[in-house]
């Protein structure tokens, strides 16, 4: 028997994170980032910083005042590409 393997490479991650515009209301907002099939993906991890090249950690920043700010955000798992991308 002759068996064939190939190595495509890693998955990659469908996510979802939207730049949103609102209004605020006197509470922190804060950004959403889902990855779709997140339940079947073990170890996935969405990290977020307010630095590029910054540190990253699992707690969402938030903004309190009116104005813009950037937040960059990762998703990593095993055997999976990483995913990075800012969204204001």
């Amino acid at each position: 028997a002759t068996f064939k393997l190939s190595v495509t490479g890693k998955n990659t991650f469908k996510v979802n994170a939207v730049d949103k515009t609102q209004v605020y209301n006197g509470k922190a907002l804060k950004c959403d980032v889902t990855v779709s099939n997140a339940s079947t993906i073990k170890g996935i991890k969405v990290t977020y910083s307010e630095k590029e090249g910054g540190t990253y950690n699992e707690t969402v920043p938030t903004i309190t005042n009116v104005g813009t700010k950037t937040v960059y955000y990762k998703v990593t798992a095993n055997n999976y590409e990483e995913k990075a991308s800012p969204f204001v």
